[in-house]
């Protein structure tokens, strides 16, 4: 863990990327039985592979930890 956290930038990086990944978690398990009933199982997961793709390229697009939009 030490390792990890200094990769990264210190220890307030490994907060955010903890708490938002704990948010991310819950407003996807929380969404994923609505989104189904309103589109479908086929179109529900695609479009939550779509955002997942989308935020993905993003934070590999990014150059470091710190980048602000």
């Amino acid at each position: 863990m030490p390792t990890w956290v200094k990769d990264i930038g210190g220890a307030s990086f490994y907060a955010w990327s903890t708490m938002l990944y704990m948010v991310a978690s819950i407003v996807g398990a929380s969404s994923g039985g609505p989104l189904k009933a309103a589109l479908g199982p086929r179109k529900g997961y695609a479009s939550a592979g779509c955002c997942f793709l989308t935020g993905s390229a993003a934070c590999g697009a990014s150059p470091a930890m710190p980048v602000a939009a």
